[in-house]
């Protein structure tokens, strides 16, 4: 029984072309290598050139399509980061491109794909920048550093490693927006009214594994705290008020 003949797509007979041209194979050469019947290759000869314009007719179709589904999603994209930036909400790139998948999917865009390299196209595009909001950072003088180190030692003297502890105080400011944020080149980004809630955290450490101290947290009196603090290692306690844990 004989083998079924294939029929070529559009791409496969534009490579048909090229090889005939290059190579100037004839009819019975080309259809041994490709496996194909004589009477297809013959008929693919002589309409070459309507296969070539078939050819660009596609791509230029494709390139539309491609183009179209980018206006759709900028389109949509632009508005909602406009709003977020009038607002002072920073805006970062995982963020844009979570926010980009969303669209695509709302659009039905299935094949689209908020990569790497989409986003710095869309940079590029809408002419975007990541900047830093606010902040400050604070000089240190290494002299100090250095003096305090010699300093330290003579006062450690005399004292077991089990007796030595560091503590030192921070704050979290656990609702403060991050301090980058993606903006138009030219744009002043200002951070707006920035949030003082706060937890107050105190931090023990020691060179001696066998004490370790609770970590303790103050806050306002008014912070709910016994569902936070119910599986959690730690001493809580409220400003002005006894201590809880």
């Amino acid at each position: 029984m004989a083998s079924k003949r294939k029929r070529l797509n559009l791409k496969e007979k534009i490579n048909v072309l090229e090889v005939a041209e290059k190579e100037k194979l004839r009819v019975r050469s080309l259809a041994e290598r490709l496996h194909v019947g004589k009477t297809q290759i013959s008929e693919l000869l002589k309409n070459k050139e309507g296969i070539r314009k078939m050819w660009v007719l596609n791509s230029n179709e494709n390139l539309k399509f491609r183009t179209t589904e980018t206006s759709e999603i900028d389109e949509v994209l632009m508005k909602w980061f406009r709003s977020a930036r009038a607002k002072n909400i920073p805006v970062s790139g995982v963020l844009l491109q979570e926010k980009a998948k969303e669209v695509g999917e709302s659009l039905g865009l299935e094949t689209f794909k908020a990569s790497n390299g989409w986003l710095e196209k869309f940079w590029t595009r809408h002419n975007l920048s990541f900047k830093q909001i606010c902040g400050e950072e604070k000089s240190v003088n290494p002299n100090e550093v250095t003096d305090w180190t010699g300093m330290l030692k003579s006062l450690l003297k005399g004292y077991d490693d089990r007796d030595i502890f560091n503590v030192d105080e921070t704050g979290l400011f656990y609702r403060v927006l991050p301090d980058k944020t993606l903006c138009f080149k030219g744009e002043k980004c200002s951070s707006g009214k920035i949030s003082k809630e706060r937890l107050t955290i105190c931090c023990v450490a020691t060179g001696w594994e066998t004490s370790k101290l609770q970590l303790l947290l103050e806050k306002l009196r008014n912070l709910d705290v016994s569902r936070t603090l119910m599986y959690v290692n730690l001493v809580f306690r409220a400003s002005q008020i006894r201590k809880r844990g």
